[in-house]
């Protein structure tokens, strides 16, 4: 939704410049690098545009079959930017657009997907990705589960710290709750 993507753009900016703030990629995390990732933020989900509502809008569980149909998202979301940003906006912002519609549900121990790449195989702008997609998700109502407080969210992603999330950007998270508690009142 709509709001889905203005709130995972505010979390990404919080969380990139917390993560940098704490001493984490400080060269990389440069004021250019984080406002090239807020602005392609929305974009992480643009694959689901070839994904039924059907499966996108199901109350419940999905399917084995719903559920690797869904997966193909993050492919479909690399390949619509590829085909229609590459030649009309900056070749870095559609590199790090690229990068977090495609990897942000790897996880940091292997099991998520496409590729399930490892630890920092992950681009960096999908690990801040997927914590803001995640925190946004736990934090609001879906079709499938009633919104979480954001106590017991902090508390879930901490527990994911090292098996779906780089443990340095939950660091960064967990710092961030009176900014994210602020947000949430917007």
């Amino acid at each position: 939704t709509g709001e889905h993507v203005k709130r995972t753009c505010t979390y990404v900016e919080l969380i990139s410049k917390k993560f940098r703030e704490l001493g984490y990629y400080t060269k990389v995390l440069t004021d250019e690098m984080i406002a090239n990732m807020v602005k392609a933020a929305p974009l992480h989900d643009i694959g689901k545009m070839q994904i039924s509502d059907a499966i996108l809008t199901k109350p419940g569980r999905l399917t084995k079959e719903e559920y690797d149909v869904i997966q193909q998202h993050t492919l479909y979301g690399e390949k619509i930017i590829e085909q229609n940003l590459t030649d009309v906006e900056d070749a870095t912002y559609t590199q790090i657009a690229e990068e977090m519609a495609l990897c942000h549900h790897e996880w940091w121990n292997g099991n998520g997907y496409p590729f399930h790449f490892i630890g920092p195989e992950i681009p960096l702008s999908a690990r801040i990705m997927a914590a803001a997609d995640v925190l946004d998700a736990l934090l609001t109502i879906r079709p499938y589960k009633d919104a979480i407080p954001l106590d017991d969210t902090l508390i879930i992603m901490e527990n994911l710290s090292g098996t779906q999330f780089d443990p340095a950007v939950i660091e960064a998270v967990l710092s961030l709750k009176k900014e994210i508690a602020a947000s949430m009142k917007k």
